[in-house]
């Protein structure tokens, strides 16, 4: 006996998950197989999960809970820092659009940080950054 049929959209082909049970040990034919799966070849690389290219604008910065960009400033060892956090997807290209549209003496104080995904900027900057968000983002 079958458990639940679910219906699901994936590549253009609407297709049903089978879950066998323990007592049947249902296991489906080659034929049931190939009806729910489109064929290898048929399969474009743009139609598949997370085919996105890096590049321009493959990046995403989400706001807070409270509907504000994510701009921190903290202060370590008298001197401020203003951090980017919540940065998904190509940090590098971030980092090359923000620079382009900061002035230019900035470009020597921001740093990526690559395992966190967060942008780190020497001064406050907190109010240029939302603005240019604001504009851009």
């Amino acid at each position: 006996m079958l458990r639940t049929i679910l219906p699901t959209r994936t590549i253009g082909v609407r297709f049903a998950v089978i879950l066998p049970t323990a007592r049947t040990g249902f296991k489906p034919s080659a034929e049931v197989v190939a009806e729910l799966f489109p064929a290898l070849e048929n399969v474009k690389p743009t139609e598949l999960a997370g085919a996105t290219n890096f590049g321009k604008r493959s990046y995403f910065v989400g706001k807070t809970n409270k509907k504000n960009w994510p701009v921190y400033v903290k202060y370590q060892h008298e001197t401020a820092y203003t951090w980017i956090r919540r940065i998904k997807g190509d940090t590098a290209q971030f980092k090359a659009d923000l620079l382009k549209n900061l002035p230019k003496n900035m470009a020597q104080h921001v740093k990526l940080q690559t395992t966190s995904n967060k942008i780190v900027i020497k001064g406050t900057h907190k109010t240029t950054l939302n603005k240019l968000f604001n504009k851009y983002l």
